[in-house]
């Protein structure tokens, strides 16, 4: 099952502005970060030494070369890794500019595939019982915040401190972000962020601890972010899915919409 041409488009449209409020907010809640969005091109760097939370995005049609190349000059002048993220087939014009910058494609592949799910109420509405024992909580103070870190930085394999900067000290007190945390047993085993713009919610931080995946936290988490989602008027759902959780995300409904691909300094 796929979308139809129009429905994929919009659905396209909705993920990357969506995409690029979520990591807009990160940068702009990090010390030290811009978020600097000038004709048709998204500066998005936080500073933070892995290359995902530094990006360079292309907005629409209208970016110019220019403002794509004061982009990568700015990235250039900060010691840390980073990506201009193209959508592959949208943003092919952008990938030409970005070669005469002297980038290069960082895979043979794109390495982000984005997803979408048109029903999110329908999602919502259909969703089955939370596993046993699991109680998702939102974060209402600073305690689930930080749990959620923990669960993020080890589901992901990453340091606790770089997580809770993503987070960001009063993220959780905005009202276009939701941060979730799964308790199990009291221990906390699941993670899950909610960010609104316009009708799109999109699910970002997925993460389970290694001693309780595949036992169907992962699905619930995804669903109760869904489910906040469309509580808050949403009636679409996006992510960026990695491997491991695209046969999850895809038997909730979402499919596929646009692919990106890193175009990077070479070597």
């Amino acid at each position: 099952m796929s979308f139809a041409f129009a429905d994929r488009a919009r659905l396209s449209a909705l993920e990357h502005e969506n995409l690029i409020a979520a990591f807009a907010g990160i940068a702009a809640r990090t010390p030290g970060g811009i978020a600097q969005r000038q004709d048709g091109v998204a500066a998005l760097l936080t500073g933070m030494g892995v290359r995902l939370f530094n990006q360079i995005l292309v907005e629409d049609k209208t970016a110019t070369e220019a403002a794509l190349a004061a982009a990568v000059e700015l990235a250039r002048s900060r010691s840390v890794p980073w990506v201009v993220n193209l959508r592959v087939g949208d943003d092919d014009r952008a990938a030409a500019m970005a070669a005469r910058l002297g980038l290069v494609c960082a895979t043979s592949d794109a390495w982000m595939p984005a997803l979408a799910l048109a029903d999110a109420r329908g999602a919502a509405k259909s969703a089955p019982p939370v596993p046993s024992g699991l109680e998702i909580v939102r974060a209402t103070h600073a305690a689930v915040v930080a749990d959620h870190a923990r669960v993020a930085a080890e589901g992901f394999g990453i340091p606790e401190d770089l997580m809770r900067l993503v987070l960001g000290a009063e993220a959780w007190l905005q009202p276009d972000v939701a941060i979730y945390t799964g308790y199990l047993a009291g221990a906390p085993v699941v993670a899950g962020v909610g960010i609104r713009s316009g009708p799109t919610i999109g699910v970002y931080n997925i993460a389970t601890v290694e001693a309780s995946r595949r036992r169907g936290s992962g699905e619930a988490m995804t669903r109760r972010v869904i489910a906040g989602g469309v509580a808050a008027g949403a009636t679409v759902a996006i992510l960026q899915s990695s491997a491991m959780g695209r046969a999850v995300y895809e038997r909730i409904g979402f499919r596929l919409v646009v692919e990106y691909s890193g175009w990077v300094e070479p070597g």
